[in-house]
């Protein structure tokens, strides 16, 4: 963690169904499944109290990746998260059309 200047963090690449017993202040994923399995998934996972960054408070939460057209995506799954496009941050054609999704507890 050492190139992204983060302390006190620590990740795991695994699949959201083996993990057992533990809690997490934030779940990220990419577009492996449709927004509301991915919420129905992680919501058991996330810790319900409040986490401090840099003295900013922050809900624990769901931060994914997903592209293309959403509306009927998010409308399906009955939340509504915070979208922010992908693009404003590199302005890459790739990016185009994504979004990173935050859903909070």
């Amino acid at each position: 963690m050492a190139e992204t200047g983060l302390q006190n963090v620590t990740t795991a690449h695994s699949r959201i169904e083996d993990i057992k017993n533990r809690k997490f202040d934030f779940v990220v994923s990419r577009a492996v499944a449709p927004l509301k399995e991915l919420w129905r998934w992680s919501k058991p996972l996330l810790k319900t109290k409040n986490a401090t960054v840099q003295e900013q408070s922050y809900t624990p939460g769901l931060i994914c990746l997903k592209g293309g057209d959403l509306a009927a995506e998010i409308q399906e799954s009955n939340t509504r998260p915070k979208m922010m496009e992908i693009a404003e941050l590199f302005p890459e054609a790739y990016f185009k059309e994504k979004y990173l999704l935050y859903l909070n507890r």
